[in-house]
């Protein structure tokens, strides 16, 4: 039975090697949820949802010990999944996060007692490294701080780009600024130590920066070591297998360059609660839609799915008929689901697709 490994995309390769380095001997069943990445803008109910879909998918392919190698998934995931899930699907069976490991090893990092974590917008707002912390040693002092295009960078093979320094630098100035006495910077999410080298070069040598893999590996070595129920059951011959939810293609190539490795993978699909909806109302939008612009839409939609997802196919479908006030309830039904809602961009967003081809559909 293999060790299963999750993430919303690529950065929880990262964690996996490093994994496989300190404990070659297990295992492992990786899945990327590539399809529906990133998690770290979504609200903590669409977080949940899917993170609960791959653990049920790992489970169902033997894993009895699941790791979020996610920050975003373990932040705003792992409590509910622990308490109120587990108990129901298999009360043997166990998933872990990331966020715990980090934690306990930064007591004894910082000289200062000012730590600095850049990390997604989820993670920031769900606070979790400082609650954390607050249990361990609550005379240190985190700092958060939000770096949302640090993933779309990775992801994209933008981590070498003159962009990237752009915005490496402006997350480290500004997390900087919030805190003089920071001599610790924790990197927050499995994507980040792809961009490694060129944080390194704007902090000065005087800066710690943590990466989580290794402390990660080594936190599980120590949990197989004292819960032999769990350490049993992993298979120990040493295997590697691959599930995403995006172009198997796509997925190979870019996972290769994580792990220095050929990577086959399988592609499968976790199913979202309201998705068979969408389509049909995503049909019905195509067919007032300029042909030309469709291509936008779908690639508009498949970025910003979302758990209010209904409500917003809906304003952008009546948006699009010139049905502004219809649109409008729409998106606001959508807000009030989830505050966070990309419904506040899709209204911009739909506009900006007709505006661009200046075609006016239907008199309002």
């Amino acid at each position: 039975m293999p060790i299963g490994i999750f993430d919303s995309g690529y950065g929880g390769l990262t964690i996996l090697k490093e994994i496989r380095r300190r404990l070659p001997q297990y295992d492992y069943l990786y899945l990327g949820d590539n399809a529906r990445a990133p998690y770290g803008s979504r609200s903590f109910e669409l977080v949940y949802d899917f993170t609960l879909q791959a653990v049920n998918a790992l489970f169902e392919r033997g894993c009895q010990l699941v790791i979020l190698a996610c920050n975003t998934a373990s932040a705003k995931a792992l409590r509910s999944i622990q308490q109120n899930d587990l108990p129901k699907i298999d009360p043997s069976k166990r998933v872990l996060g990331v966020i715990r490991p980090t934690v306990e090893a930064l007591p004894g990092v910082s000289a200062s007692k000012h730590i600095g974590l850049l990390a997604t917008p989820g993670t920031v707002a769900s606070h979790s490294y400082a609650l954390e912390m607050e249990k361990m040693d609550p005379e240190m002092t985190i700092t958060e701080h939000a770096c949302p295009m640090w993933v779309p960078l990775v992801e994209n093979n933008e981590a070498n780009s003159p962009g990237a320094d752009y915005f490496v630098k402006k997350y480290i100035d500004e997390i900087l600024a919030k805190d003089t006495l920071i001599d610790t910077l924790v990197l927050g999410c499995t994507h980040y130590p792809l961009l490694i080298e060129k944080i390194s070069e704007y902090v000065g040598s005087d800066m710690k920066v943590i990466s989580q893999g290794a402390l990660v590996a080594e936190s599980l070595a120590d949990y197989l070591s004292r819960h032999h129920e769990i350490e049993t059951k992993c298979g120990k011959e040493g295997g590697l297998k691959f599930l995403t939810t995006e172009n198997q293609e796509k997925f190979d190539e870019i996972a290769s360059f994580f792990i220095d490795s050929e990577v086959h993978s399988q592609r499968i699909t976790l199913q979202s609660p309201c998705r068979s909806e969408t389509s049909e109302l995503l049909e019905s939008i195509k067919e007032h839609m300029p042909e030309e612009a469709i291509p936008l839409l779908d690639a508009f939609i498949t970025l910003y799915p979302s758990d209010d997802e209904a409500y917003t196919i809906r304003g952008i479908k009546h948006w699009a008929l010139g049905q502004r006030s219809l649109a409008i309830n729409n998106y606001l039904s959508a807000i009030r689901i989830n505050p966070e809602s990309r419904a506040k961009m899709a209204l911009q967003a739909a506009n900006d697709i007709l505006d661009y081809y200046n075609k006016d559909l239907l008199n309002p």
